[in-house]
């Protein structure tokens, strides 16, 4: 399974996010990918660092970690090319340049800091890349990341509105104590800021009124494993899966009605995710409530491939 074949190019994208650090290496297989290798590390590379804008020591050891051990993948795996990207937390920290330094000593390779916009631009690839979308004329796409929440508009088969804001759910964790149980005033809070914050996005979901909401990997991976453990999945596609509005819905009021101790209990539930499943399901209930959904979907594919995508066909890469 490692061996390259014959003439293909082998990849390795590393995804330095501001919760895990995501590596993908593949080789291009037809019209898509087969996939050598991949792992996530949860570094929470912003945890407590993110509001005063500077990571904490220990976070940054934490990434010295993984590059360590991602770097040793990589000498084994032998890729003829590699990219890596840095997201929110890097880009918004004063010491962010601590994590390329140790990156470029540990991978011998520098990392790509890339800003809100681009990262949005190389999601929303991703997002066209696993077939998600094909059957689709409109979409509200969302990736909620750790740092920042990337959002698509997706309307008439193209991208009509990309944006990126510093909303991530371990900024909202941080902000608003709700890693145990989430108090009531805090949801408030909460929610009143997203609700502010996103303004100029519901107009655009009201402008186009997309049919359906696209979670890119992440909190919606979650999503997708706790709704299947209860059988509320209504189809599995190859990278994509799909469940009603109402399922999603439900699993986020039970999210924001439950301590840390009863999240880890829940069926599919990811542990390193279960601190900051409370912002995501308030986040999620928002979108929710600006349009009717027919349909919400989990894609598989994220930043990560959309770098993939664009090194396969040799596009535009920050």
């Amino acid at each position: 399974m490692e061996a390259t074949a014959s003439g293909n190019a082998r990849f390795a994208v590393l995804d330095c996010g501001t919760n895990t650090f995501n590596l993908l290496v593949a080789e291009p297989s037809g019209s898509t990918f087969r996939v050598v290798h991949q792992a996530k590390i949860p570094v929470k590379l912003g945890k407590g660092g993110l509001k005063g804008r500077e990571l904490k020591e220990e976070a940054i050891q934490r990434a010295e970690i993984a590059f360590k051990e991602f770097g040793e993948k990589l000498r084994v795996l032998k890729p003829d090319k590699v990219y890596i990207s840095g997201t929110s937390a890097v880009r918004s920290a004063r010491n962010g340049y601590r994590v390329q330094e140790a990156c470029l000593q540990h991978l011998g390779h520098p990392m790509h800091v890339i800003d809100g916009p681009q990262e949005a631009e190389l999601i929303f690839r991703g997002v066209m890349f696993s077939g998600v979308l094909d059957d689709l004329d409109s979409a509200l796409i969302v990736d909620i990341g750790g740092g920042s929440c990337e959002f698509i508009m997706y309307a008439h088969k193209a991208p009509v509105h990309m944006t990126s804001i510093e909303i991530g759910v371990s900024r909202l964790t941080d902000d608003f104590a709700t890693f145990d149980f989430p108090h009531p005033d805090a949801l408030d809070r909460m929610k009143f800021k997203l609700q502010e914050t996103l303004r100029p996005l519901q107009a655009v979901v009201q402008e186009y009124r997309p049919s359906v909401l696209v979670g890119s990997s992440g909190t919606f991976d979650t999503f997708e494993d706790m709704l299947e453990a209860q059988g509320l999945l209504m189809r599995r596609e190859g990278n994509w899966s799909g469940y009603s509005e109402n399922a999603c819905a439900n699993l986020c009021e039970k999210l924001l009605d439950c301590d840390l101790e009863g999240r880890l209990r829940m069926p599919g539930i990811t542990a390193f995710r279960a601190e900051m499943l409370p912002a995501a399901a308030q986040l999620v209930l928002i979108l929710l409530s600006m349009n009717s959904f027919k349909e919400v979907r989990t894609c598989h594919f994220a930043i990560k491939e959309g770098i993939l995508f664009s090194l396969m066909h040799n596009k535009r890469l920050p």
